[in-house]
Parts: structure tokens; sequence; C-alpha cells
């Protein structure tokens, strides 16, 4: 009789843990795996307001242009690697061509034009389902040049050659997540500040929408 008892509760401890052990490895197998992709992304900016400082290589005074409401969009794109579902780096570049960026203080020119080249990290920060709220930091550098066209002929001996400012960005992105998340969506709102030599400086602000593609 008690080797009836020890073999049932043998029995039943042998199933226990059998069971705890199927519920362990459904539990793992179903936990989200981490999938590292790789692609490229197109963008298009455009500018609600820029304003550049020039250096005191190109006028003593430092004098600044600006403008607000570009009516050209900025043009770019870049590459990616990252888990989607968490973080995303991404290294990109585009052209900012402002016509009628001008100084209100004292007419030296019109237009600019920029090279920006950053490098990004981007993640989530709210999810609701295939709609993300993102957000990413980033620095980088552009190649600037101001007074483009129509300076006046008092400066025609100035020189006036492009220059190089480092910043730092910050944006807010509501994103649309495709199923497989081979497919990226978003819009996003950008603050950029900066500075570089002979006390030049920028400050930016403005939309961006970015189409991403995985190739993996």
């Amino acid at each position: 009789m008690r080797f009836t008892i020890i073999c049932l509760l043998l029995l039943s401890v042998a199933h226990l843990s059998t069971a705890q052990n199927d519920t362990i490895s459904a539990i793992n197998n179903a936990a989200p795996k981490k999938t590292l992709r790789f692609g490229y992304n197109f963008h298009l900016n455009y500018n609600l307001y820029t304003w550049y400082q020039t250096p005191t290589t190109t006028s003593a005074d430092n004098h600044s242009v600006g403008q607000v409401l570009n009516i050209l969009p900025g043009l770019g794109g870049g590459i990616w690697v990252g888990d989607v579902k968490n973080w995303l780096l991404s290294v990109d570049a585009n052209i900012q061509y402002l016509p009628f960026a001008f100084d209100t203080e004292q007419f030296t020119g019109m237009g600019s034009i920029a090279f920006p080249i950053a490098t990004k990290i981007q993640f989530p920060i709210a999810k609701q389902n295939s709609t993300w709220l993102m957000m990413h930091l980033g620095a980088g550098m552009q190649f600037i040049k101001t007074d483009c066209y129509a300076r006046p002929e008092t400066l025609a001996t100035t020189p006036n050659p492009f220059y190089t400012n480092y910043y730092g960005e910050i944006g807010f992105h509501i994103s649309a997540v495709a199923y497989r998340l081979q497919h990226l969506r978003e819009v996003e709102l950008f603050f950029q500040a900066g500075a570089g030599a002979n006390q030049s400086m920028l400050f930016g602000a403005g939309l961006k929408l970015t189409y991403w593609n995985a190739i993996r």
C-alpha cells in the first residue's frame, strides 16, 4: 500500500514538473524575438524657420540671415540599421536651399544653401497598434553658404566661401509601422542648434516626411 502511494506521489511530482517546463517553454517561444534589420530611407524637409549667423571671415560684424516657411522642400536620404521595435541608428544627408534668406538689418545678398550630414538614434516612446510615437537624438555637421546671389557691389571682393557648423538635433515622430516591420512612414517635428568657428551659429525648426524601407 505504501509503495503504491509513493509511486503515485512520484508520478504527480513528475507530471507537475513536466507541465511547468512546458509552460516556461511556451512563454519563451511566445516572447518576441529581436530582429536586426537594415535598409535605406528618403525624406522631404519643410523648414519652418532657419537662422544662420555668418562667421567673421565673411563679415566683420557677424551678420545673420534667416527665412520663415521655406517654399522649397529639402531632399535627402540615408541608411539605417536596428531593431525596429526598440531602436534605429541612421546616417542621413540632405540639401536645403532657402532662396529668400536675407539679413533684415543690412542687405548683404539673398539665399542660402546647406548640406547637413548627421547620425541619429531613434526609439519608440509610445505604441498604439501600428501607430507609434517616436523620438530621436542626433548630431552632425552642416556645410553652409549664405548670400548666394544679389550681393551688393560693396561686398563683391569680400570672401564668401562655404563654412562648417556642428549641430545637435532632437525630433518627435508620428510613425505608421507595417505589420512585418519592413516599411515605416512617418512625419516629424525637429529642432536644430549648433555653432562653428569664428562665432558662426545656426538654429532651425521644421517638419520632415520620411519613408523607411528595409532590405532585410
